[in-house]
């Protein structure tokens, strides 16, 4: 049994795992020897992803929808659950005001109602067994506001101070509670949002190092290049960092 499994729990379960780092975080949690419950919209990939990972069970839901997430929780709380990777969202590019709606509203459910939804739902048997561990996917544009991608840089600081204050709530009682903070990823992300990755790290290393980070710092960036731009960022005022984000996500922008 490794250790993680003693120390948290033996099943986990992933959100987004039908591609990028939810998919790569679903392989490497099978590899150290969780049983994993991963979710997501796309019925062929997570049969695919079942089929490939001995000890996973599929089940499909569109985290945008509240009945979906409620359906997810109430399989989940039968299970002794000692991992959560809320890795589903996406994001969106472009000014604001010529933003879909629809898809704007849809983007706030998934990156923020969703997370907080499973949290609520999930928390509770993990602080009643004292042990378990919250995994929150936010971003590097978390720390600051980002023209281009305002509604989805939001998002993210959401992800993130949820985690930071969870993490002060339930860490006494046995629970981490962790924001994995990456920049650009090599994913159907950047697709879905209109960008050019110039420079990205790979989803298999980003979830190497989110697992390798249960237990540690409450909000770390997993991935190398990604810890490479925070630490250039690091040193600027937040005014200037939005200025140079908001640059580098203009320069992304797909023609």
């Amino acid at each position: 049994m490794s250790h993680l499994i003693e120390k948290f729990g033996p099943w986990a379960l992933v959100t987004g795992a039908t591609s990028g780092i939810g998919q790569e975080v679903a392989r490497e949690a099978t590899r150290r020897g969780f049983k994993v419950l991963v979710t997501g919209r796309d019925p062929s990939r997570l049969t695919s992803l079942a089929d490939e990972l001995p000890g996973c069970e599929p089940i499909g839901a569109d985290l945008a929808r509240s009945e979906d997430v409620e359906a997810l929780i109430r399989r989940a709380q039968g299970l002794d659950l000692g991992l959560v990777v809320a890795a589903a969202g996406f994001g969106s590019s472009g000014p604001a005001v010529s933003a879909s709606l629809s898809t704007e509203l849809e983007m706030i459910r998934l990156n923020c109602e969703a997370p907080w939804r499973l949290a609520h739902g999930l928390g509770p048997a993990m602080l009643h067994r004292g042990r378990g561990a919250f995994v929150f996917v936010s971003s590097i544009v978390a720390w600051q506001g980002v023209a281009g991608q305002a509604n989805y840089s939001a998002t993210k600081a959401y992800v993130l101070s949820l985690a930071e204050g969870l993490a002060r709530e339930w860490g006494p009682r046995g629970v981490h509670v962790h924001a994995a903070a990456p920049g650009p990823v090599e994913s159907q992300f950047a697709r879905r949002a209109g960008l050019k990755m110039k420079r990205a790290d790979r989803p298999d290393e980003v979830a190497r190092d989110i697992l390798d980070g249960l237990g540690g710092r409450t909000t770390f960036v997993p991935g190398r290049n990604g810890r490479s731009l925070t630490r250039l960022l690091s040193i600027a005022p937040r005014s200037l960092r939005v200025r140079i984000l908001s640059a580098v996500t203009k320069d992304m922008l797909r023609e």
